[in-house]
């Protein structure tokens, strides 16, 4: 048996286990423990001392389940992409099944070529980091005008629909404004109001100096994201709202960032609880 002490916490395995994988790191560490110590490999590695493992220990079984059963299971509280990073670093295999999908553990190309296209739009993008500031001081004052508007009471002056933008507010202006009908639609989605960049009319792109073509208008989204926004896209809006979801509310993106299809069997099991049944005679 041998004794692991993965970042503080103690975990005792099967040496056979382990050296059933000779190319992966934990077999090469308790071998290098056994073979300094000059220890026969029927005994327990390293005296039975714990041997210090570098590595997140709430992450440590997804690891310890490949050497079982051969694949890996990452439940919805822990991030696939640092389980990834994790069987990289171990020496896993190329590629993995983590929730009866393959993975590879290699470099994310995908994210390589992902950064190059975003810096590539950005450079060619004249003022762009102007732009960007000032936009983020306008998203940060819409939602200040949000709160303060919280407190006005119901027919009184300050009882108003929050500004978004200078222009999304002239577009409601030569529509006749909101009217009661959206402003009643607005209260009963319980939600601060998005920040709007209207993108695009029946002239064209709004702000042709700025976001003009599709791919600005991407990178832009993105980039308001790494500022820990959540961005959306109408047929002619930039929707920019805050990270405050409730517990009950559904997202496509988990909590840690991952991708839809990185749960794909919880994900099957959720859907299938949620279908509605069959009753008989209906």
């Amino acid at each position: 048996m041998a004794t692991l002490d993965v970042g503080g916490q103690i975990f005792k395995v099967s040496a056979a286990l382990l050296r059933s994988k000779p190319s992966t790191l934990l077999a090469q560490l308790i071998d290098g423990a056994s073979g300094a110590n000059d220890e026969p490999r029927s005994a327990p590695p390293n005296g039975g001392r714990p041997i210090f493992v570098d590595a997140a220990p709430e992450r440590f079984t997804c690891i310890l389940d490949w050497y079982r059963y051969g694949e890996i299971h990452v439940p919805r509280s822990l991030p696939v992409a640092a389980v990834l990073q994790d069987a990289k670093r171990f020496q896993l295999p190329h590629d993995i099944v983590v929730n009866g999908v393959s993975r590879s553990v290699g470099p994310n190309i995908a994210q390589k070529v992902g950064r190059d296209l975003m810096e590539n739009v950005v450079r060619r993008w004249p003022g762009f980091a102007v732009y960007l500031t000032k936009l983020l001081d306008s998203i940060r004052e819409h939602f200040q005008a949000v709160g303060e508007a919280s407190g006005a009471k119901p027919g009184s002056a300050g009882h108003q629909r929050p500004p978004r933008t200078m222009a999304a507010d002239q577009e409601d202006a030569g529509a006749g404004g909101v009217g009661e009908e959206g402003e009643e639609e607005e209260e009963e989605a319980y939600d601060f109001p998005p920040f709007v960049l209207p993108l695009y009319d029946e002239t064209g792109w709004v702000d042709k100096q700025h976001v003009c073509t599709a791919a600005r208008a991407r990178a832009l989204a993105l980039r308001i994201e790494e500022r820990g926004y959540c961005c959306d896209f109408t047929e002619a809006e930039l929707l920019v709202t805050l990270p405050l979801r409730l517990k009950g509310e559904s997202a496509v993106e988990g909590p840690y960032g991952e991708d839809e299809g990185d749960y794909p069997e919880e994900e099957e099991e959720e859907a299938a609880a949620g279908a509605a049944p069959e009753h008989a005679g209906a």
